[in-house]
């Protein structure tokens, strides 16, 4: 799937690698990247040219920050576009008048 380049730098971005069993976080605010391997709690930064990084970003799944922080049982497939869908969808409905 990958991460699209247009993503990066307007908002946080969360990718999980499965091949390698890590996760990365883009940080928007800092402009910096985050490595989280699965089975380790702490994360380190990484550059904008490691290797991993770039895989990830090419091959990885994007992430939900809950399912990063551990926080969220669904892990796999979020996409972050679905977020603004949802949102328009429900600007769109009215509640129906009780005339």
């Amino acid at each position: 799937m990958g991460v699209p380049n247009s993503q990066l730098g307007q908002d946080d971005v969360y990718v999980k690698y499965d091949y390698e069993d890590v996760m990365f976080r883009y940080d928007a605010a800092n402009q910096k990247f985050f490595r989280k391997f699965i089975s380790e709690s702490k994360e380190t930064e990484v550059p904008y040219d490691n290797r991993l990084l770039n895989d990830a970003l090419r091959f990885g799944d994007c992430i939900d920050p809950g399912a990063y922080h551990g926080t969220e049982n669904s892990e796999k497939g979020f996409d972050p576009d679905e977020l603004d869908k949802e949102d328009e969808e429900e600007e769109g409905e009215e509640e129906p008048d009780g005339d």
